[in-house]
């Protein structure tokens, strides 16, 4: 059971659990609160990000759910900055990034309520290796 707070590229938000993500499927399935017995097709090239988060009710403004605040995280591959087309800016540690892949995975530099994100490269603006 994963608990995670889906953002698609049209702006929309969903949040709720998953039990069958995996990055290299086209479709996973989100139950929500609001109807937990019908869980919700997700189709991954419709997705900005998937946040895997430890609280669905984490807040931006109080440091959760963003990638700004917290003890620093020791992480795999490289430091990276992503900033997305809507503008938000996210940072942590890329293993690699490809225009052509459907997701790929960001390790949060700083620990708070995110634990990894999959970000569609088809969401990206700009990315940037950090020295």
């Amino acid at each position: 059971m994963n608990s995670v707070v889906v953002h698609f590229l049209s702006g929309k938000l969903l949040k709720g659990i998953t039990h069958d993500f995996n990055k290299t499927r086209p479709v996973f399935h989100v139950q929500t609160a609001e109807n937990p017995a019908r869980p919700v097709e997700v189709l991954v090239k419709l997705v900005k990000a998937i946040f895997f988060v430890q609280k669905i009710e984490g807040k931006r403004e109080a440091g959760m759910g963003h990638l700004t605040e917290g003890p620093p995280r020791a992480g795999y591959g490289r430091h990276a900055k992503v900033e997305m087309t809507d503008g938000e800016v996210l940072t942590g540690f890329v293993e690699a990034f490809r225009r052509e892949d459907p997701l790929f995975l960001l390790i949060p530099e700083k620990q708070d309520n995110n634990d990894r994100v999959y970000l569609n490269p088809q969401g990206v603006k700009e990315f940037t290796w950090q020295t």
